[in-house]
Order: structure tokens, then C-alpha cells, then sequence
């Protein structure tokens, strides 16, 4: 029944991620020309510029894309009119931009080559909660920069929240040469490490110490969020969370099932997701682990010979 139910997860988000791509018209934009936007995503800065998700108005179409530019980002939310360039996904070697952006429900991207000339302009707000997440980073980020260099301050940060926007253009493409990249990206492992306090909490015979380890889990998603809730580690949160429950109620935990459970979170929430490549990795990495173990299990492995199995697996 747990394979049967990864299985109608896969597909059950498969079929809806190709209705809701079906359900759009292909865009036919070309070239330059006058678009109206409204934002509808935080800008994000990078070290050539920002970029933002919008969505557009334009020829009689209305698409919704990446935006990005150069120079100064736009300092408010809203409606405006911009002179931007249409650029079509394109694909790159074995890099195919349609499939991991277009996933996402972006048809394309805009650069925007104007001011913006506001219909509309509001002050952007954010959830409370959002407010002090990004406070807290703030003030992470001006403790690191007052101790560390500014390559030491790109790695660091990277590594523990999975932003690289400070990662020099060199070290990331080093990072990338040598198959690292993923050390950047804050993934399951990650969450994995920060979860396994609550799990030893929950397997105390004390019922103080496991009722404590419940505490973990909103700590454990503030994590999360605090890294971006990328898909992967929003699939370890999930995971943990249920294995936690089980330890504190002394119900045996399986990792097939919390497995299943996540997938169909995560695909009834966001069914594009997986068509993203990093979620795809992620769930078949984790059930080749845990049918390592299973296996390892069955075969009456040695105790000390079966941790060998996660990196087999």
C-alpha cells in the first residue's frame, strides 16, 4: 500500500501538472515592446542585477514571467508600464530552460529596458512572520560580515541558509567544476541535521523530554522558511514531523510512509512541482535510501555494515 500510494501521488501530480500546462496558450511575443506588469513576487537581487516574478500584459496576451533587469530594482509593488525585451526559454547543453522554469508556470522572461512608469504603485507588505524572518536574516547576515572575509561571508551564508547571491562568480563555478554545488543548496541533509535534536528528544522514555521534542517541529519549518522552502527541504520537514509524532505518541515510525505522506502534500499544494528536476532527485534519492535499509534489513546485515547502505543506496 506505501509503494501504491507513492505511485498515485506521482501519478495524480503528473496528470494535473499537464492540465495546468495544457490549459495556457502558447506565447507568440517576439522582440521589444511595451508591456504592462504587475508584480506579483518579491524582487530578488543578484550580482548582474534582480528579477521578479510578473505577470504581463501585452500584443493581447497575458503571460505570466520572469522578470529581471539591471541597475536599480524597483522599489515599490503594483501595476506599471515597462519597454522590456521578450527572451523565450532556450536550452543550454543538457540545461533546458523550458522544463525547469516552465515548471514553475513562467512562459518566459522579460528584461526590462526603461523606467517603470507606474499605473499603480503601492508600498509592498508582508505578512508579519515574513517581516521578522527577513529581520532575523538581516541581522544573521551583519553578524557574519563583521567577522568574516567577503569570500569566507559568500560560503558561509550559502552553505547555511542556500542563498549564494554572495558567492563570488569564480568560487560558485569552482563549486560547480568539482560537483560541490549542491553544498550550496540548503536541501534534506541540511534539515536532517538541524531535526536530529527533536528526534533524540523524542526517543527519551522520559514523557517530559518527548512531549519538548513536539517543539522541534514549528522550529524545524521556521528553518525552513528561514532557507527559502526550497522543495526538497520542505519534503525533510514533512518527513521529520511525522517521524517525531510517532516517536513521542511510541508508534513505529516508517520512512516509506512519511515519504508518501509528503509527496502528496507537496503535490496537491504545488503540482508543477514535479516537474522540477531538484524535487524529482530528491524523493527518488530518499526512497533508494530507505529501500537500501530495507534491504539491509532483510538480508540480517551486520549492525555495524549497515550505515554503508545510505550511500550505496
Amino acid at each position: 500500500w506505501r509503494e501504491a500510494g507513492c505511485l498515485a501521488a506521482c501519478c495524480l501530480g503528473s496528470w494535473n501538472a499537464g492540465r495546468v500546462a495544457e490549459s495556457g496558450e502558447p506565447p507568440n511575443w517576439s522582440g521589444t515592446g511595451c508591456f504592462v506588469c504587475a508584480l506579483g513576487g518579491e524582487v530578488e537581487s543578484t550580482d548582474w542585477g534582480w528579477r521578479s516574478v510578473a505577470r504581463c500584459r501585452g500584443g493581447g496576451l497575458e503571460r505570466t514571467v520572469r522578470l529581471e533587469g539591471r541597475g536599480h530594482p524597483p522599489q515599490c509593488m503594483g501595476t506599471a508600464r515597462v519597454w522590456a525585451q521578450w527572451v523565450p526559454w532556450t536550452v543550454r547543453g543538457t540545461f533546458d530552460e523550458s522544463r525547469i522554469y516552465g515548471s514553475r508556470g513562467w512562459a518566459g522572461r522579460l528584461r526590462v529596458c526603461s523606467d517603470f512608469d507606474w499605473i499603480e504603485a503601492q508600498t509592498p507588505s508582508s505578512p508579519q512572520w515574513k517581516v521578522l524572518l527577513n529581520a532575523a536574516r538581516t541581522s544573521l547576515l551583519a553578524r557574519y560580515s563583521e567577522r568574516l572575509s567577503p569570500e569566507a561571508l559568500g560560503f558561509v551564508w550559502g552553505i547555511s541558509t542556500g542563498d549564494k547571491s554572495l558567492l563570488p562568480r569564480d568560487l560558485r563555478s569552482a563549486f560547480s567544476r568539482i560537483g560541490l554545488a549542491h553544498v550550496l543548496a540548503v536541501s534534506g541533509y541540511h534539515v536532517g541535521l538541524v531535526g536530529f535534536i527533536p528526534l533524540l528528544f523524542a526517543r527519551s522514555r522520559r514523557q517530559s523530554l518527548r512531549a519538548l521534542a513536539l517543539l522541534g517541529i514549528p522550529l524545524l519549518g521556521a528553518f525552513v522558511l528561514f532557507c527559502g522552502a526550497s522543495e526538497s527541504a520542505v519534503r525533510a520537514w514533512t518527513m521529520a514531523s511525522l517521524l517525531i509524532v510517532a516517536a513521542v505518541i511510541r508508534r513505529p515510525g516508517s520512512l516509506g510512509h512519511s515519504l508518501n505522506v509528503a509527496a502528496w502534500v507537496m503535490l496537491v499544494l504545488h503540482p508543477l512541482a514535479l516537474q522540477q528536476l531538484g524535487t524529482q532527485l530528491s524523493f527518488v534519492a530518499v526512497l533508494g535510501i530507505g529501500l537500501g535499509l530495507e534491504a539491509a534489513a532483510a538480508l540480517r546485515l551486520p549492525r555495524w555494515a549497515r550505515p554503508a547502505m545510505v550511500p550505496i543506496a
